[in-house]
């Protein structure tokens, strides 16, 4: 274990340089227009319910938006708006505002079991995840998630299992991979059990109601959701859902490589495994460990949580949870590997720059690091040209994205002294026609042969307006 003595006060100052650091990187992104899957379901959701009533039943929403997803999120950013607006800064900051929630309670927890040190080094690493910056504003699941997520593990290692159900239950309303946590919490407790022949408080009957109360509140929304909608899960999703082991071995694999190796994260494994070899040298893995070490509890979660995610689509967002509780590890073996400060402050750093060597790519890469900004300005820069054009008479469409920067008011695109005449269908009066990267492969239609108009390219970041002349 590490050393309990580095505790020193000072390490909360410098948490708060890094929180203030962190808000102070993000501060500008706030005000920038949704983008992706932030622009094309959650946002719209969120704005839906502000204009037509906040609710948590599926029927508050049409299901081409909510996709039958539960409706925590959206009703946590429906809510906000209604008390401050629907500018895009509103939400973004809500969420920038559980991001740092969630660095805080990865501080406090880790400083509770370990030490100040490793709570910091933990929130270091963290904070300096590409994906982690990139997903701490966007109005979509994974940060509070991960938070939601991170309160039920340590509630349910602490014996709260009250809270923990309460928690979980907000999790899995938040979003559906959160099933996996009361089956994780008990086998952990089964693990346990069977290995020390304690924790048997686990399975008294009033918390084994806890443990698996989510499971009563989402299959009540499933319910609901069947007599609403006429379906329990979104067919969509259903079709691309599927238990396929070679298909899910390779889904397996591609998350993993993403959660620990990506984005600088190739060092992680030789810690891990460093740590670990030195544990057992120092005769650090026992059974009191799996007592009392909530490292057991993470690793159980790790491994829940990606064969889970493995069983339906492959989006790198999804490891953000991954990457949180793999943080607080990768701390606790640096700090148990190394036992000097200046060698802990050396790697932490190393870890961090390696880490944000990655912000950004020359490539589209959607919401995994901060080169989103450059699709962000594109599609901006190509709207407003097509709104000085087009003069708010001329009828305009344009392929995903630029689909719902033009029809989606609220999406942070559209500017009042800039009107622009949009539809939602490629009808014959359409006269200018927005294609964004990626997937412009428009050109290859007779239509758009010669009636390029307007090109503007921001490093990989392309878009396009045609002149649909012989409509």
């Amino acid at each position: 274990m590490p050393n309990k003595t580095n505790n020193s006060p000072l390490y909360n100052y410098l948490l708060a340089v890094v929180l203030i650091a962190f808000a102070a990187l993000k501060f500008n992104d706030l005000f920038l227009p949704y983008f992706w899957d932030e622009l094309g379901v959650y946002s719209q959701c969120a704005v839906y319910q502000y204009h037509h009533g906040i609710s948590l039943m599926p029927a508050s929403l049409p299901d081409y938006i909510s996709r039958g997803h539960p409706l925590f999120l959206t009703v946590m950013n429906a809510s906000i708006m209604k008390f401050f607006g629907t500018a895009v800064y509103v939400p973004h900051s809500l969420h920038l505002f559980i991001a740092i929630l969630l660095l805080l309670a990865v501080y406090k927890y880790t400083t509770r079991y370990f030490n100040r040190l490793t709570g910091l080094v933990a929130v270091v690493i963290l904070a300096a995840q590409p994906i982690f910056i990139t997903q701490s504003i966007f109005l979509l699941p994974e940060v509070l998630l991960s938070l939601l997520m991170f309160y039920s593990l340590v509630s349910y290692f602490e014996k709260k299992y009250i809270l923990f159900g309460l928690f979980a239950s907000l999790a899995i309303l938040t979003k559906e991979s959160a099933v996996v946590l009361p089956v994780v919490v008990f086998s952990y407790s089964v693990l346990r059990w069977l290995v020390t022949r304690t924790g048997n408080d686990a399975f008294n009957p009033l918390n084994l109601l806890a443990t698996f109360m989510p499971y009563i509140f989402f299959g009540g929304f499933l319910l609901i959701q069947k007599a609403q909608m006429g379906w329990y899960f979104f067919p969509y999703h259903i079709n691309n859902t599927g238990f396929n082991v070679e298909q899910t071995w390779e889904k397996f694999a591609d998350f993993f490589h993403f959660a620990f190796h990506r984005q600088g994260r190739f060092w992680w494994n030789s810690i891990f495994f460093t740590g670990a070899i030195l544990a057992l040298a120092r005769n650090q893995l026992t059974k009191e460990t799996l007592r009392s070490n909530i490292l057991v509890l993470f690793i159980i979660f790790i491994s829940g949580f990606l064969v889970f995610s493995s069983l339906s689509f492959f989006m790198e967002r999804y490891v953000v949870v991954v990457i949180v509780f793999s943080s607080v590890i990768v701390a606790v073996a640096v700090v148990n590997v190394l036992q000097n400060k200046i060698l802990i402050a050396i790697c932490t750093a190393l870890l961090a720059i390696t880490a944000l060597s990655h912000f950004e790519s020359d490539k589209f890469n959607y919401d995994n690091d901060m080169s989103y900004r450059k699709e962000v300005q594109n599609l901006q820069a190509i709207v407003d040209s097509c709104a000085t054009l087009s003069k708010g008479e001329e009828l305009v469409y344009g392929n995903f994205p630029a689909y719902f920067a033009l029809n989606f008011r609220e999406g942070g695109y559209l500017k009042p002294d800039k009107p622009i005449k949009a539809t939602m269908n490629l009808v014959d009066s359409v006269k200018y026609f927005i294609t964004t990267s990626p997937g412009d492969n428009i050109r290859q239609d007779a239509r758009f042969r010669d009636s390029l108009i307007v090109e503007i390219k921001t490093d990989y970041a392309e878009s396009r307006i045609y002149y649909l002349h012989s409509k």
